[in-house]
Order: structure tokens, then sequence, then C-alpha cells
């Protein structure tokens, strides 16, 4: 939009959404390395690595598939419940991380995902 219309406002959401993505994205890529590294090894080392090596790579695939589904939820969550914000010249401006990231939908759907049942 701002390439078509060249209003500043533009650019100013670019800018400030750039950054939320950026932070998400290098969290995200850092926890799908963590995963396809040890994923790896807990496909294809079966009888080739030692049974400590598939179980710490059971484990490491367990806590990155935990942690990366965290940051999903989270941003899913705030888009329907968003809380620790302030509209600052009709702009979301972040006001508490804690709140933004622990939403009130974010306290339920967590555990929801954890504990639920996958299909055949």
């Amino acid at each position: 939009m701002y390439w078509r219309t060249g209003r500043a406002v533009y650019l100013q959401m670019f800018r400030f959404w750039r950054r939320i993505f950026a932070v998400g994205f290098t969290i995200g890529v850092t926890v799908f390395f963590v995963e396809a590294g040890f994923i790896g090894v807990l496909l294809y080392g079966d009888g080739r690595v030692r049974k400590g090596t598939m179980f710490l790579s059971s484990v490491m695939v367990s806590v990155g598939t935990v942690l990366s589904s965290a940051w999903i939820i989270a941003a899913n969550s705030w888009m329907r419940t968003p809380a620790g914000f302030k509209v600052v010249h009709g702009q979301f401006e972040p006001t508490d991380w804690m709140r933004v990231i622990f939403n009130p939908s974010f306290i339920w759907r967590r555990p929801h995902m954890l504990a639920a049942p996958q299909s055949p």
C-alpha cells in the first residue's frame, strides 16, 4: 500500500510488523533446526546410533514441537483475544509482552492443543 499510495502510515505499519515478524521467524527457525536435526537422527538412526542418542533425539523433537507450537498458538490466540497493547494513532503498540503472549485464550488453547488426541 505504501508503494501504491506513498502514505507514510503504511511504511510505519510495515516497519512495526516487520520487527515482530523477525522475532517470531528467528525463534521459529531456531526451533525448526533443533527439530529437523534431531528428527533426522530419530528417523534414520535406529540401529545406527546408541540408545541414549535415540532417547535424546526423541526428547529434543518433543521439546522442539512443544516450543514451536507455543508460538503458533500465542500468535493465533492474540489475534482472537488481543491483550497487552494500546492503540496509538490507529496502530497497535505492545505495552506488556507477557499479556501479549499469554493472552486470555492462550491459557485455554495451549493445554487443549497439547492434550488433544490425534486423528488416525
